[in-house]
């Protein structure tokens, strides 16, 4: 069975030999220049670092950071608020915002801040973070 294949690829015309290694050849050309555009097209990225000598702040530290929305001493009545007040809240976007509107027209006013937590969307981590701001006067 070998030897019938030989004869067969032996039976090509100079044409079709001279065809094949052109082919050949503008294939390997083609992934050539493939690999070099490839290589010339990516992009490089660089990242600087600060190096500092002084200890990197826990998180405690940048817990107690003011929102700059709001102004020093500043809380927000969260019986009160109105939902562009309610934003310059620290973790309150405007879907928690009106979250908070529709518990204290459904349900009433609150009592407590630590009502927050019945509040669709607003967990301990949110309260937490919303304490040192809001009231219930």
């Amino acid at each position: 069975m070998l030897g019938k294949r030989v004869n067969e690829v032996s039976k090509l015309s100079k044409f079709d030999c001279v065809v094949l290694v052109l082919a050949a050849v503008a294939l390997m050309a083609m992934v050539g220049w493939f690999f070099v555009h490839q290589k010339d097209s990516q992009q490089t990225w660089s990242v600087e670092v600060e190096r500092s000598d002084s200890p990197t702040p826990s998180v405690s530290v940048q817990e107690d950071k003011k929102p700059d929305s709001l102004m020093e001493g500043e809380r927000i009545n969260i019986n009160t608020a109105s939902a562009e007040e309610l934003v310059r809240l620290p973790g309150i976007g405007a879907t928690r915002a009106q979250a908070i509107i529709d518990f204290r027209q459904e349900r009433g006013a609150f009592s407590s801040v630590d009502e927050l937590l019945r509040v669709d969307g607003i967990g301990p981590g949110i309260l937490k973070d919303l304490r040192t701001y809001v009231t219930v006067e």
